[in-house]
């Protein structure tokens, strides 16, 4: 039988868990097309932002979650999305969570 004492003895400590957050603008630039080039950006009535967190630690590599502010993010969008997080994080594209919110 293990006691703590002889459990915690028997395997080093799991590091700790650190939380790194992050914002970015993502407003739809003036002309660009939106909701599937339905129609055209022409002004901005208010900025639209990404805001999101890394969880950090462990002994598993870092996990990213996003929240971005747009109707939709699919299909080759969101591979490219959660392929450039991965690498921003060191991670891989499987552990990032990327979701639209608007």
């Amino acid at each position: 039988m293990l006691t703590p004492a002889s459990a915690s003895a028997a395997s080093p400590p799991t590091p700790p868990l650190r939380l790194a957050t992050f914002t970015a603008d993502v407003t739809t630039p003036i002309g660009h097309g939106m909701m599937g080039g339905l129609w055209l950006s022409k002004s901005v009535a208010d900025p639209l932002e990404a805001n999101g967190f890394v969880l950090l630690g462990g002994d598993q590599p870092p996990v990213v979650f996003v929240s971005v502010d747009w109707c939709e993010i699919r299909n080759e969008a969101l591979d490219r999305w959660k392929a450039v997080l991965a690498v921003a994080a060191e991670t891989t594209p499987e552990r990032v969570m990327v979701t639209a919110v608007h």
